[in-house]
């Protein structure tokens, strides 16, 4: 049976969510405050106030896919460099090289 991406449930929002069910790095997106300090119901969240954490959540989201783009543009000849580099330091014995 296949199903299609139309047919799948949308998760309620607005019911109570355990922290174990989001994912840590939205921790901080959910996490909204009164004036006074105390911590907002999920429940009576409004759809203005969901529309804000979809934004922050996109936001997570970009600032990841940069950070690991980065991370992959300078790790790959990083290692690239350090493995050629170990390889001709091993076929010419594992001694220094010579200065002219």
């Amino acid at each position: 049976m296949i199903a299609a991406y139309q047919n799948t449930p949308l998760p309620d929002l607005k019911k109570p969510v355990l922290f174990d069910d989001l994912i840590p790095i939205y921790k901080h997106c959910w996490d909204y405050r009164t004036s006074d300090g105390q911590k907002v119901d999920r429940s009576k969240f409004s759809d203005e106030l969901l529309a804000q954490i979809a934004e922050c959540e996109r936001t997570a989201d970009r600032w990841l896919i940069v950070r690991n783009g980065v991370l992959i543009v300078l790790a790959i000849p990083i290692i690239v460099l350090g493995g050629g580099w170990s390889f001709v330091w091993a076929f010419r014995g594992f001694v220094p090289a010579q200065k002219p």
